[in-house]
């Protein structure tokens, strides 16, 4: 696997508070990816710990976006699905507070043994996110940015961005594993809903049980940043979005000049298209920026 270009991952777990981000040397012209033929060449390749947990290269672009502005710093971010703290720990170096959710103690217990919690910025909630009312219990927290990586099949996803939708203060909502199909779908049928603002980490071949009987085995990107679409204005005190948090408005549109970063955002946007439900659908970032 190719060398980590950007933020080390030790920048981002080192640093307590907010983030001051050096300049980082150019990107190399080829992405980084997980690319392997089965479990047993993963295996070879990355240590059990790293697989299907957030990838340093999403690492690296959570410390573009968010980690270089002062707003996102004093923001919330509400993580469903936090398991062993892998996501949880990237996420508290990043913001204000992290509202981990997961429906197994011992998954908290195990992250908060690896020191995932280690800041004291992280509150560790066991719930069941499908039927247990957390809406409510988080009714009395501004929350801004949400995490989803909790069940990957498609009605929990959706179930997840539905509620997700609900969130009064909400900007941003990070979504993983976009590689896998039911994934996917849950996003276009959220796509009047949730615009397409980046894709984010590595690009990663389709899981190995969507390979059964197909000759090629394509790639998505690891994950996809969205933002609330229509009632954005509203949440912000009517201003426009861009205007409510103006910094990570900039640090994603310098992050999409990247030609690379455009085209595999693109290729989500197309991904999205293709499944999304018909009628009107969520602009693209761009198109909410005035971006030509």
């Amino acid at each position: 696997m190719a060398p980590w270009r950007r933020a080390p991952l030790a920048l981002v777990l080192a640093l307590g508070g907010p983030l001051s981000v050096p300049a980082q040397p150019a990107r190399e012209p080829e992405f980084t990816m997980v690319d392997f033929a089965d479990d047993q060449e993963l295996a070879r390749h990355l240590p059990p710990e790293d697989h299907l947990f957030t990838s340093r290269r999403l690492a690296a672009d959570l410390v573009d976006i968010f980690g270089g502005t002062g707003t996102a710093a004093a923001w919330t971010v509400l993580e469903l699905g936090s398991a062993h703290g892998h996501t949880t720990e990237v996420l508290s170096a990043l913001f204000a507070r992290v509202i981990a959710v997961d429906l197994l103690t011992s998954a908290h217990r195990a992250a908060a043994a690896r020191g995932a919690g280690a800041r004291g910025n992280v509150v560790w909630l066991t719930l069941d996110a499908y039927r247990d009312p957390w809406l409510s219990l988080l009714a009395g927290n501004d929350i801004q940015v949400a995490f989803v990586d909790a069940l990957h099949s498609r009605d929990a996803v959706a179930a997840d961005l539905r509620a997700c939708a609900q969130l009064p203060g909400l900007r941003y909502v990070l979504v993983h594993d976009f590689n896998f199909a039911d994934i996917r779908q849950a996003v276009a049928a959220s796509a009047r809903s949730f615009a397409l603002v980046a894709a984010l980490g590595e690009a990663r071949r389709i899981p190995l049980h969507e390979r059964r009987d197909r000759a090629e085995a394509p790639k998505f990107p690891e994950a996809v940043l969205l933002r609330p679409a229509g009632g954005l204005a509203l949440r912000a005190g009517g201003r426009a979005a861009d205007e409510a948090e103006p910094e990570v408005a900039a640090a994603v549109a310098r992050f999409l000049q990247d030609p690379q970063l455009a085209a595999m955002a693109s290729r989500a946007g197309d991904a999205i298209a293709a499944e999304a439900p018909p009628g009107p659908t969520a602009p693209a970032f761009p198109e909410l920026c005035g971006a030509t």
